[in-house]
C-alpha cells in the first residue's frame, strides 16, 4: 500500500510540473517568436514481479513482469514548428520563412531567435525589445542610423532583401546574420524567445532555405485550444491521483487499527 502512495504522490509532483510548462505555454500564446515546450516523462524505476509457488519450489521464480513505482518529468523539448506569419508592415519587423533564427548579442554570447519584431536604440543599433543588439555576418551589431527618434531617417526606404541584406535608401547597411542547426533539438530556451546551444560544442551552420519577409512576424506557435485541453486533462490527472493516495491511506488506516482486532 505505501508503495501505491508513493507512485501516485510521485505522479501528482510530475503533474504539477506539467501543469507549469503548460501554463508557461498558454502565458505566451501571443509572444512572437516563441516556441512551446513539450514535456516528457519517464519511469522512476520499476519493481520485478516475481510467483512463487510450493509446487514449483519456492526457490524457483516465475516472472510475471514488472511494476512502476511511478513517473517524473524528465525533460521538456522545444517545438521548433513554424508559426503562422503576422502582417504589421512595419519596417522593422522581420520574419523567417522557413529555418533559421536571428543571432543577438547577449551578456552571456550569442543566444538565437525567430522573434524578429526589432527597434532601433539610442546608437541607431537594431535591437530586441530587450535591448540586445542584432547581429551581423561578421558577428557585429547592425547600425542603422542615429537612433529611432528626431533622426531624419525615412523607413519607408528601409528595405530587407529575403537573403537578410539590409538597404537604406538603396545603400548596404549591414546583413542579418541568420543561423540554422544541424540538430534544433540540442537547443535550450533562455526565456524572452531566446535560445542557447546545450553546450559549447555545437555550433550553427548557415541557414539555406530561410527567407526574411520584411513587414511581418512569426506569431506564436502554442495553440490555445490545444493548450486549454492539456491543462485541463493534467489537472484531472492530478486530481484522480489526489484520490488514490487519500483512498489509499483510508485503507492502510484500517489495515493498522482494524485488521485482526479481537471483537470482544
Amino acid at each position: 500500500m505505501v508503495s501505491g502512495i508513493n507512485a501516485a504522490a510521485s505522479g501528482m509532483m510530475a503533474q504539477q510540473l506539467n501543469i507549469d510548462v503548460i501554463s508557461n505555454n498558454l502565458a505566451n500564446v501571443n509572444t512572437p517568436g516563441f516556441k512551446e515546450l513539450i514535456p516528457v516523462f519517464k519511469r522512476v524505476s520499476d519493481i520485478a514481479l516475481q510467483e512463487k509457488s510450493k509446487e514449483e519450489g519456492f526457490n524457483q521464480d516465475k516472472n510475471l513482469g514488472s511494476l512502476s513505482t511511478g513517473s517524473t518529468l524528465d525533460s521538456t523539448i522545444i517545438d521548433l514548428k513554424q508559426g503562422a506569419m503576422r502582417k504589421t508592415d512595419n519596417k522593422l519587423d522581420f520574419a523567417i520563412n522557413g529555418n533559421g533564427f536571428f543571432v543577438v548579442g547577449t551578456e552571456n554570447g550569442d543566444n538565437y531567435t525567430r522573434n524578429g519584431s526589432f527597434t532601433l536604440n539610442e546608437e541607431g543599433t537594431l535591437v530586441t525589445k530587450d535591448g540586445y543588439p542584432v547581429l551581423d555576418e561578421s558577428g557585429s551589431a547592425i547600425k542603422i542610423g542615429q537612433g529611432n527618434t528626431n533622426t531624419g531617417i525615412s523607413f519607408n526606404k528601409l528595405n530587407v532583401a529575403p537573403d537578410g541584406k539590409i538597404f537604406l535608401d538603396k545603400q548596404p547597411v549591414g546583413k542579418l546574420k541568420i543561423v540554422d542547426f544541424e540538430k534544433p533539438a540540442d537547443l535550450i530556451t533562455t526565456g524572452n524567445a531566446l535560445f542557447k546551444t546545450a553546450n559549447s560544442d555545437i555550433k550553427p551552420v548557415e541557414a539555406k532555405n530561410g527567407k526574411v519577409e520584411q513587414g511581418f512576424v512569426e506569431g506564436s506557435n502554442s495553440n490555445v485550444i490545444e493548450t486549454m485541453i492539456n491543462t485541463i486533462s493534467a489537472t484531472r490527472t492530478y486530481e484522480s491521483l489526489s484520490k488514490v493516495v487519500k483512498t489509499t491511506e483510508m485503507t492502510l488506516g484500517k489495515a493498522v487499527n482494524e485488521v485482526g482486532r479481537v471483537i470482544q
